[in-house]
């Protein structure tokens, strides 16, 4: 829906006061009422103590809505598995819970729908008409590669295609469905999510919400999500061909 860039020192307070007034601002609908962001990944593997700062004071937090919407610090890894993890580390520097994210297994899911769904519909991506070229050069950055690791063993890896240097737009992307991953992982029920905004249209009824589970504590350690959606039963795809 939106792709914003930031510019500022991630080590200082303004930018993140920034940051937290995007998250927090209400998107209103093109056929009417507002929604508002439920689920935030951030990426720790850069200004790690910024971000641990940022998470620790809004790991849960209220929406204007009366419902709640959370924050997550993540790392990303390659190699396959399930995309959000059943718990979470614990940084060397705060205690704050860090989720591993399985970016492989992320990206191929992505790519999946990309490729294979054509047609509005469940799984279908619809990209804003303001989206320029070098939005989709970074969306189609990179590339899935089958390798033999060390120990003889077929391995797929994402790889930078030859001649691109910037990616943070598939990144984006790949942390975006992580954010959904983790909603799920609490009990998040899309259907029923549509429904409500359906009945709700013209404004807001913070009575009527869609089942899901309470908030986590913050060390919470126990969380499992389901298995990530069969390609084209999710509500991330594209068009043919556009990743490779």
């Amino acid at each position: 829906l939106e792709y914003h860039v930031l510019y500022g020192d991630p080590s200082a307070e303004p930018i993140w006061l920034e940051l937290l007034e995007l998250l927090t601002r209400p998107r209103h609908l093109e056929r009417g009422g507002v929604d508002f962001i439920r689920s935030s990944c951030i990426d720790s593997g850069y200004a790690a103590q910024s971000v641990y700062g940022f998470v620790a004071n809004r790991p849960v937090y209220g929406t204007p809505d009366g419902r709640i919407a959370y924050t997550w610090a993540t790392k990303g890894f390659p190699g396959t598995g399930p995309v959000w993890p059943k718990k979470p580390g614990k940084s060397s520097m705060a205690n704050v819970p860090v989720w591993p994210v399985k970016v492989d297994t992320a990206k191929d899911q992505i790519a999946s729908r990309a490729k294979t769904i054509e047609k509005p519909g469940p799984g279908f991506i619809h990209f804003p008409l303001t989206f320029g070229e070098d939005y989709f050069r970074q969306f189609t950055a990179e590339q899935a590669f089958d390798r033999v690791d060390s120990k003889g063993f077929p391995q797929r890896v994402w790889e930078m295609k030859k001649g691109r240097t910037r990616n943070e737009v598939w990144d984006t992307v790949v942390g975006n469905y992580a954010a959904l991953c983790a909603l799920y992982s609490v009990g998040f029920d899309l259907e029923a999510e549509c429904d409500v905004i359906e009945r709700n249209i013209a404004g807001w009824d913070p009575d009527e919400r869609p089942p899901q589970a309470s908030p986590p504590r913050v060390n919470e350690q126990e969380t499992r999500p389901p298995d990530p959606p069969r390609p084209g039963s999710g509500w991330l795809g594209g068009r043919r061909g556009w990743l490779r």
